[in-house]
């Protein structure tokens, strides 16, 4: 199956008709600088930055970059359509040595990522307090639902595949931050990662 994907404006209109969501901030953001993210990172043990082409992540807590290729050769062995490779490997940053891995960066020119709780909120939508009203799976309906009427995507299947690769490898680390799609800033379309 190739990518898949509909018009934001197309969603706009159907949005607009139906009066549910409010109409969303620029989805043309400029992605945040590396800086910006280093830091935030920084405080949470953790230290992300591009390089060459290639996204850098240093192990500060233990194995993250370990966990992150093997994670990859696992992938390898399931039906999920071409992973991200990991590459473990030996970084200098600040003037020390620090071990961690690297990916290609897998986004093209025009693209950014954009998380379920950028998208979210853009559309003014607060999770945490729907999180509070809901059950655990009235929260996943809610933002699965969400997700596909902005986008036009049909994202249970690939959000199903996400699930059951996290249990299989046991990453107790998934959020709204770091579940997303690609959002092409030219053709205003979403494609799934």
């Amino acid at each position: 199956r190739g990518r898949q994907n509909k018009t934001l404006s197309k969603t706009k209109q159907t949005n607009k008709q139906t009066n549910k969501q409010k109409t969303p901030k620029n989805h043309n953001q400029e992605i945040k600088e590396r800086s910006t993210i280093q830091q935030r990172e920084k405080k949470n043990r953790k230290v992300k930055f591009e390089y060459n082409g290639k996204i850098i992540k240093l192990d500060l807590l233990g194995y993250e970059g370990l966990a992150a290729a093997v994670a990859y050769e696992m992938a390898l062995c399931t039906n999920i359509e071409n992973p991200v490779e990991y590459n473990t490997g030996k970084f200098k940053y600040d003037n020390r040595m620090y071990t961690g891995c690297s990916s290609k960066n897998f986004l093209n020119e025009n693209e950014e990522f954009v998380s379920y709780w950028r998208l979210m909120k853009s559309y003014g939508l607060d999770y945490e307090k729907i999180a509070k009203e809901k059950s655990t799976e009235g929260l996943i309906a809610e933002v699965i639902k969400f997700i596909d009427e902005v986008t036009g995507l049909d994202s249970k299947i690939w959000l199903a595949k996400l699930i059951e690769f996290d249990f299989l490898i046991k990453n107790d680390d998934r959020h709204l931050r770091n579940i997303g799609l690609i959002y092409n800033t030219q053709s205003k379309t979403f494609n799934y990662m």
